[in-house]
């Protein structure tokens, strides 16, 4: 139905309009003001009024956790030669050497190439032992998986075998020449010939069921030690640093009986749960999943996926 008066209707929507105006300034000021101040200081406190702001803007009050894809922002020099989380090596030629609490595997390679740190499992320590036992520096022939944790990379080793020797034997320790073995020989004969034919180097041991750490280092404890790619899954615990490593503390209903903490070996993973600590929330618990990795008589974990609970103190279980 038209209105009787025109005039008077569109004057009175011309008023309407013109208070609304500055009204509408005023919100959309406000609105910046609460933007710029959850922007620049995402950590103060957040009153109701900036939470009903954000719902209307459809954006989160606070900043976001990053990703564990996106946990490290490395500079442009440091991505150039920054292999990506996740990604496989295969039948890479190097040496491995200590440095610090560390071995770093030194690839051959035409330019400067940086070497990896190797994290600890069975098959770094079996790189070890062979390397002990060598007369002369030997190299590896290695494949694995790259993580990264804080702009570095490291290798897990998954296998290794011996590459040639880097330095050329000596011309004076020929082998001796083998013998045939006579066609009536006793068992006997035959067991003191092989023993004489012993390799001058140590031999890369294969694996096995029954790591060789097992044997060389027992825990004090007497407990029971998981073996390389044990799954630890749904595992809740604490985050808790420990001289150079970060370490898990495990959430136990038995205190009497808990476990001791295990040693996170490093990747983004890590890296994301080491950001969450940081941003200061109390009672903060992490479940995690992933496989443990064993090394000279003590286990370590490979954090595959987390996710976090808050404590309820005297309500939980």
């Amino acid at each position: 139905m038209m209105s009787r008066h025109p005039i008077l209707a569109a004057s009175t929507l011309a008023t309407l309009l013109a208070s609304a105006g500055p009204a509408y300034a005023q919100d959309k000021s406000d609105r910046k003001d609460a933007v710029s101040r959850n922007d620049g200081n995402s950590a103060g406190q957040v009153t109701a009024e900036d939470v009903l702001r954000a719902l209307q803007r459809q954006r989160p009050v606070n900043a976001v956790i990053p990703p564990a894809s996106r946990a490290g922002k490395p500079d442009a020099a440091t991505l150039r030669t920054l292999r990506p989380e996740g990604s496989t090596i295969v039948e890479l030629a190097g040496s491995i050497s200590r440095e610090g609490d560390w071995w770093m595997f030194q690839q051959e390679c035409a330019g400067a190439c940086p070497p990896l740190k190797v994290l600890p499992n069975t098959q770094l320590e079996m790189m070890v032992r062979t390397m002990e036992g060598a007369g002369a520096p030997i190299s590896f022939i290695a494949s694995g998986e790259i993580t990264v944790f804080e702009n570095e990379n490291h290798l897990l080793v998954k296998y290794a075998a011996r590459g040639t020797p880097t330095v050329e034997p000596s011309p004076t320790r020929s082998p001796p020449p083998s013998e045939p073995v006579p066609t009536d020989a006793s068992a006997e004969d035959v067991l003191a010939m092989l023993q004489t034919q012993q390799p001058d180097q140590a031999v890369m041991p294969r694996p096995s069921g029954e790591s060789p750490a097992a044997s060389r280092r027992a825990p004090a404890d007497g407990r029971a030690l998981m073996l390389d790619g044990s799954p630890v899954v749904n595992r809740p615990g604490r985050l808790v640093r420990e001289g150079s490593w970060w370490t898990l503390a495990f959430e136990s209903n038995r205190p009497d009986a808990a476990e001791p903490p295990i040693r996170l070996l490093p990747n983004q993973v890590l890296e994301l749960m080491v950001r969450t600590s940081q941003r200061g929330s109390i009672g903060l618990v992490f479940i995690v999943s992933g496989e443990a990795t064993l090394h000279d008589g003590e286990n370590y974990l490979m954090t595959r996926s987390v996710t976090r609970r808050l404590d309820l103190g005297n309500l939980r279980k």
